[in-house]
Order: structure tokens, then C-alpha cells, then sequence
């Protein structure tokens, strides 16, 4: 029995919104979903840093748009009753974006500007919900046993989220490829992947992908002939985009062939433990703070 994903847990999603320029004065807009984590390995010195995909912050990496610049970003997100919290908004200079060298791994880590993320955060009315890296890795590793087939659910911030405050929406959906094994297509280059039967658009990029609970946890002690034990709701991966089918003939599968898919959780650990190398996409001259913090240029 698959049971729904504890809200606490949904709702570290968040919506990114961002604005890039070139120098001939043309201007894009993206926008995606994302999450924070806090505690990240990678550099004692940050205490919190958010996820989102590449091609949410690098109009290069999908469109091969060049000579676009970030000079807007924008995060709202929610707390645990759907109440929305102030928009954290940021200008160029006083965000980090990297991500990794190895191009077919479509992740992106923010870093801001630590007075401003500190005086954001005392500024809200109740608590940001966000990951620690112990909930990553614990999804990295129960993922090693997660069954072909399981049921998975993931919010995003799609087009059809709520009208009045833009609240995100959940879709559900299952684990279509074979989880042991990495999915490859000729659709899509990207590495440690898996294939989801499940409807993700525009807006969903960046979502955090999580398999649901089953059994039931006040049954957890009793052995017996059709007793599950009961496993908590665990992050299998971060949603990335879905599959077209350009040659079909139906206009339906041209936009969507109701298969999406995520990248898994593992090569984010991999980033926060520092272990892969990265690339640093926006923002130089970064300053170390004495104390918890860090400093971008001015």
C-alpha cells in the first residue's frame, strides 16, 4: 500500500524565477522549482544552498542562447498550512551559481549573499522548510533497493498552479525504467538517470522527486502472512525534463509522451560531499566571511 508524501516533506518546494540579459540588450525569463539544503558539506563556510536544474539558470546549456547573464532571481515558497512567505529576491552580484563540470548531469547550486539570505530568512513569518544532507543520502541509499514500478509523487510549480497565490500543485506518478540499471535514450544525454511514467511540463524542472510511503507505521511491529513493514517516504531524484516523440503523427505525443524522467539523487550527494568538480557559471571574486558566512562582489 502506497500512502501520500507527509506535506512537511512537500513542501520544500519552491519556485525560481529568473531574469538574464546579453549585452546587445535582449532579455530572457525562465522560470522552474527548485529546493534549499542546508548544511552543505561542500564548504563550511555556506550554510544553506539551493537546487535547481542547470537549464533553469543557463539559457546556454538547452538553447545554446550565448552571452546571456543572471541579473534577476526570484524564490517563493511556502510554508507547511499553504500560507506563501515574502519572495526572497536577488540581483546579479550577490548569487554564486555552479554546476558541474560534467555537462550531462542538468544540476545547479545557488549560493547568496549571506547578510541578505540571513536577514531574509529572520524576516519570515514561520520556518523554511528545507533538505539536510543526511535526507539525500538516505534517499541515495534506500534507492539502492527501491522496487521497479514505485510509486513516486513530486511538487512543482507548472503551469496550472493555483490562481490566486500560485501555491504549486503535487502530480504523481511510478518509477518506469529499471531503477539498478542507469536509463539511456537518443532523446536525451544526460547521465545517472531515471525514467518516470509521469507528467512533467514547463515549471517542473528542478522538482524534488520523492518515492511515496508504504505499509503502515502503527503495524511496523506485527510479523505476518500480507504485513508490509512500513518504509518512510525517501528522495529518489530531482525532475528534469520529458520525453516528445516529434515523428508521431498525434499532436498529443508530439508534447508529451507521458514519460518523464529525473536525475538521480546520488550525483547531488556526490556535489555537496565535493566531490565532483564544478564549474562556476555566475558570479566571481567570491570573499570568505570570518564567521558563518561569505560575501559576493559588489
Amino acid at each position: 500500500m502506497s500512502n501520500p508524501v507527509p506535506k512537511d516533506m512537500l513542501s520544500v518546494a519552491t519556485r525560481i524565477d529568473v531574469e538574464l540579459h546579453a549585452k546587445n540588450g535582449a532579455s530572457k525569463k525562465g522560470s522552474g522549482s527548485g529546493f534549499w539544503v542546508k548544511d552543505a558539506l561542500h564548504h563550511p563556510a555556506r550554510f544553506m544552498d539551493f537546487v535547481t536544474n542547470r537549464h533553469v539558470v543557463d539559457m546556454w546549456y538547452n538553447s545554446r542562447a550565448a552571452g546571456y547573464s543572471l541579473t534577476r532571481v526570484r524564490l517563493q515558497s511556502f510554508d507547511v498550512d499553504g500560507n506563501a512567505f515574502p519572495a526572497f529576491t536577488v540581483e546579479s552580484g550577490y548569487v554564486v551559481v555552479r554546476a558541474p563540470k560534467n555537462d550531462k548531469l542538468d544540476l545547479a547550486l545557488l549560493s547568496f549573499d549571506f547578510d541578505q539570505l540571513a536577514s531574509y530568512l529572520h524576516s519570515l513569518p514561520g520556518k523554511q522548510v528545507m533538505l539536510s544532507n543526511a535526507d539525500l543520502m538516505d534517499g541515495s541509499d534506500r534507492c539502492k533497493d527501491m522496487p521497479w514500478g514505485a510509486q513516486i509523487s513530486f511538487v512543482s510549480y507548472q503551469a496550472w498552479v493555483d490562481s490566486k497565490v500560485g501555491r504549486p500543485i503535487l502530480r504523481t506518478g511510478t518509477v518506469a525504467s529499471d531503477p539498478r540499471h542507469d536509463y539511456q535514450s537518443n532523446e536525451i544525454n544526460r547521465d545517472d538517470i531515471y525514467l518516470l511514467e509521469a507528467m512533467s511540463f514547463a515549471g517542473s524542472s528542478g522538482s524534488l522527486v520523492i518515492a511515496n510511503p508504504e505499509g503502515d507505521p502503527f503495524r511496523n511491529s506485527i510479523k505476518g502472512p500480507g504485513i508490509r513493514p512500513y518504509r518512510p517516504p525517501y528522495i529518489i531524484g530531482i525532475m528534469s525534463g520529458h520525453l516528445r516523440n516529434e515523428r508521431d503523427s498525434r499532436e498529443m505525443y508530439k508534447m508529451h509522451t507521458g514519460l518523464s524522467y529525473c536525475h538521480k539523487v546520488l550525483p547531488l550527494v556526490r556535489i555537496l560531499a565535493g566531490e565532483e568538480e564544478m564549474l562556476t557559471l555566475e558570479g566571481e571574486n567570491e570573499i570568505l566571511s570570518p564567521w558563518l558566512g561569505y560575501f559576493l562582489r559588489r
